[in-house]
C-alpha cells in the first residue's frame, strides 16, 4: 500500500508557493508606489526579503543547484 502522501514534496511546494509570491508582488508593488499606498523604500525591503526566501527554498529543494530568485 502506497502511503497517501508519497508524491507530496514540501520542499518543491514551499519553493514554488515562495516564487510565486515573490512574482505576485514584483508585478503589484508599483501600482501600489504609484497609487502612493505604499512606500518604494518598504517594496523594496518586502521584495529583497521574498527573494532571500526563494533563494532558501531553491537551495533546499536542490543544494547543488543555481540559486537565482530574479
Amino acid at each position: 500500500m502506497t502511503p497517501r502522501l508519497a508524491g507530496y514534496r514540501p520542499r518543491e511546494c514551499c519553493a514554488a508557493a515562495a516564487t510565486r509570491i515573490l512574482r505576485e508582488r514584483e508585478a503589484r508593488y508599483p501600482a501600489l508606489i504609484e497609487d502612493g499606498r505604499l512606500k518604494a523604500v518598504d517594496a523594496a525591503t518586502s521584495l529583497e526579503a521574498a527573494r532571500v526566501i526563494v533563494a532558501r527554498w531553491m537551495w533546499a529543494t536542490d543544494p547543488a543547484g543555481t540559486i537565482d530568485p530574479s
